[in-house]
C-alpha cells in the first residue's frame, strides 16, 4: 500500500465528513462489489479528492477519463474542461465499470480469488491490458506503476480502526490469496483478525494454508 494507515484513515474520515460514504456504499451494493472497493479506487486515484487530474482528462473522485467517457460526463455535471461529475453519479458509473470488469474476468476464466484484483487492474489498464498481463502471470503488468490492482486490494479494507476485532467474510475460499491480502491490511491498520467465514470452500485448492491457522467457518466444502 502506497499510503500509511493514518493517511488512509484520514481519507476515509474526509469521505465521511463530505457525505460520500452512503453514496459509495449504495453503488457497491447495487453492483455486488466488495465493501470499500470504490473507496480504495478513490484513494489510489486522487487521495480521496474530487479533482481534475491526468493532464485535465481525469474527472472527479474516480478519475473518469473524458477521452473515453466524454458523453457520459457531459450528462452528469462535467460538460467541459475543469469540471467534475456529481459524486453520486460518478460512484454509480465507476461501480458499473468495475462490475463489468469482474464479468469480463469471469468470461475469461480468471480464478474466483483473482477477479477483484483483475477488475481493479482493468479499471486502470482496460480489460485488454489486464488480461494481457494476466496471461503473462500478473494482471498489473500494464497498470500505472505495475501495482495498481494489488494496491487497491490492499487499501480496500475500508475504515478499520486500531483495536477492532474483525471477522472477514467472503463468498468463496479458493486459493486464499484475496482473504490473506485482506487480513494483512486489517492487521496493518492495527486491528485483529478473529477469523474467516465463507459460503463455499474449494478445499482442494488448499486456501486454508495461506490463512495462518486462523479459525475458518465454511458452510459448504468441496473436497
Amino acid at each position: 500500500m502506497k499510503i500509511t494507515a493514518d493517511q488512509l484513515s484520514q481519507q476515509v474520515a474526509l469521505a465521511r465528513s463530505r457525505g460520500w460514504l452512503p453514496l459509495i456504499a449504495r453503488a457497491e451494493k447495487r453492483h455486488k462489489l466488495p465493501n470499500g472497493m470504490l473507496l480504495a479506487i478513490a484513494s489510489r486515484e486522487t487521495n480521496m479528492q474530487d479533482i481534475v487530474g491526468d493532464g485535465g482528462h481525469g474527472r472527479g473522485l474516480f478519475q473518469i477519463d473524458d477521452r473515453f467517457h466524454g458523453d457520459w460526463l457531459a450528462k452528469h455535471g462535467a460538460p467541459g474542461a475543469g469540471t467534475t461529475p456529481r459524486i453520486k453519479d460518478a460512484a454509480e458509473y465507476a461501480a458499473a465499470m468495475l462490475a463489468s470488469n469482474v464479468a469480463y474476468a469471469q468470461q475469461k476464466k480468471v480464478g474466483q480469488d483473482q477477479q477483484v484484483r483483475f477488475a481493479a487492474s482493468a479499471y486502470n489498464a482496460g480489460c485488454g491490458g489486464a488480461y494481457s498481463g494476466f496471461q503473462a502471470g500478473n494482471c498489473d503488468q500494464k497498470t500505472t506503476g505495475g501495482d495498481y490492482g494489488s494496491d487497491v486490494l490492499e487499501i480496500h479494507a475500508d475504515a478499520v480502526r486500531p483495536g477492532d476485532r474483525v471477522l472477514i467474510v467472503d463468498d468463496v475460499l479458493a486459493t486464499g490469496g484475496t482473504a490473506a491480502a485482506t487480513a494483512r491490511l486489517v492487521e496493518r491498520l492495527g486491528a485483529e483478525v478473529v477469523g474467516f467465514g465463507f459460503i463455499i470452500e474449494l478445499a482442494f485448492l488448499k486456501g486454508r494454508e495461506k490463512l495462518d491457522g486462523r479459525e475458518i467457518v465454511s458452510l459448504i466444502t468441496y473436497e
